[in-house]
């Protein structure tokens, strides 16, 4: 009997996490299924026109006109969407968004993930990007936010990796 009432709880509880993306439910539902970033760089004229969902390390931003570049060191998510350690990245990505970002926002080594559609392999010159890079098109970006350190707060919220209220969704 009790494994009867557990069976509720669980699935319940299995449709909540499933549901804790940071992504909008909007782009998720139009974006592929979670592919291999090897697969993607492989086989992009597959992807291309299609929403991929994507993360890692902000290498380098460059404001041009009429845009941004981000060069990102991708590497895998967890099921919420957020990047994972570097040492599992399987190469570089470059994003392009259509304004202009605060690079004071937009900080190299900050955690990214994104939703973007897929324009092909760059052929842009960009150091830290390297052939064959994968060229992104912005639908929408969210980034780590960085917490100010206040020496009078007196508990250690700050050891605390907030990811649910220090993530947000600038532009």
């Amino acid at each position: 009997m009790r494994t009867s009432n557990a069976l509720p709880i669980l699935i319940t509880l299995m449709l909540q996490l499933s549901a804790c993306s940071i992504i909008s439910k909007e782009i998720r539902d139009e974006a592929e299924p979670p592919v291999a970033f090897k697969t993607l760089l492989e086989h992009v004229d597959t992807y291309i026109g299609k929403t991929v969902i994507l993360g890692g390390y902000i290498l380098e931003v460059q404001n041009r006109p009429g845009r941004t570049l981000i060069s990102v060191l991708q590497t895998p998510l967890t099921f919420q969407d957020y990047p994972t350690s570097r040492a599992r990245s399987e190469g570089n990505f470059l994003v392009a968004h259509e304004d202009f970002l605060d690079l004071r926002v937009f900080k190299t080594e900050s955690k990214i993930t994104l939703a973007g559609k897929v324009i092909g392999l760059a052929d842009e010159e960009f150091e830290t990007c390297p052939t064959p890079c994968l060229y992104l098109e912005s639908r929408e970006i969210y980034i780590k936010r960085e917490i100010e350190y206040d020496p009078n707060h007196t508990t250690d919220a700050y050891d605390f990796d907030d990811w649910t209220s220090s993530w947000e969704r600038p532009y």
